[in-house]
């Protein structure tokens, strides 16, 4: 409610200001007359909200929309073929991680972990599902910031690991859940590949598909086995990577999403 009321009350800003808002549906810019500035480029931005990636696509390649993002990898392919808009790429530090849930069984035990990241067939989602747009991270700093390892370990998919790790766990799960929405067109795919992938090792792995904000819910209060997300930086500093991921006060929402606490590692994350 506070926020709806921040947008509709919020006075004339610099350059430009919201005239409109339709939760849920658009956004409208305009130019703030008052402005004692350079005047803005435009007379009027709408941005709209719209869900499904494929109707973005069909909007814009129908001239609806001047730009569109967070398309799948899949459409902006067939938009290079259609010739009838410009494909811009740049390079993101945005990445997709699973969260395996550190705070209850049976993911609690290390050597499970160790079992479904050596499981977990990375090259073949960056190249099957990603068609080579992304990379494997190597470490919790993203390629590209500073503060990057190119040395720091990294998880390959090795299925003899996998199965060896296993060995060493003492309570072996029959199956594990897996929470995702359809927020992100690539997280289901990731899902089925996972649940192939851990099959392999006997364990059943039950795909949960629910809406954004109850599998935002189920995360926050630690209701899940594993759980997919994205996450972009604020700003390009490995704070927001190494605190937020690391520290056991942001658990849940704020950042921590595996409920991941090591008391050694939180000096590390803070020494600056």
């Amino acid at each position: 409610m506070m926020r709806g009321l921040i947008w509709r009350r919020t006075p004339p800003v610099p350059a430009i200001y919201a005239e409109e808002l339709q939760k849920g549906q658009q956004l409208v810019l305009v130019p703030n007359p008052h402005w004692a500035g350079d005047k803005p480029h435009f007379k009027r931005v709408s941005v709209k909200i719209i869900g499904e990636s494929a109707s973005r696509r069909l909007q814009l390649s129908r001239g609806d929309l001047d730009i569109a993002d967070s398309l799948p990898v899949d459409q902006l392919s067939a938009l290079k073929q259609e010739g009838k808009v410009a494909v811009a790429e740049y390079p993101s530090l945005r990445v997709t991680y699973l969260y395996l849930n550190n705070s209850k069984a049976p993911l609690n035990q290390v050597d499970l972990r160790r079992a479904v990241s050596w499981a977990t067939d990375y090259q073949g989602m960056v190249k099957g599902i990603l068609s080579g747009n992304g990379k494997q991270m190597r470490g919790p700093i993203p390629d590209g910031m500073w503060g990057f390892d190119a040395t720091a370990m990294q998880y390959s998919f090795d299925e003899a690991k996998a199965k060896a790790a296993l060995e060493k766990v003492k309570d072996k799960p029959a199956s594990l859940t897996f929470l995702y929405s359809d927020n992100d067109p690539n997280w289901e795919p990731i899902a089925l590949s996972t649940q192939a992938s851990l099959g392999k090792l006997g364990i059943n792995v039950k795909l949960e598909k629910l809406a954004n904000a109850t599998m935002r819910d189920r995360v926050g209060k630690g209701d899940y086995d594993i759980a997919i997300g994205n996450w972009s930086p604020d700003f390009a500093d490995p704070y927001m990577f190494m605190n937020y991921w690391f520290e056991s006060d942001k658990k849940g929402l704020p950042g921590n999403r595996s409920f991941y606490e090591n008391k050694r590692s939180i000096p590390c994350c803070r020494r600056r």
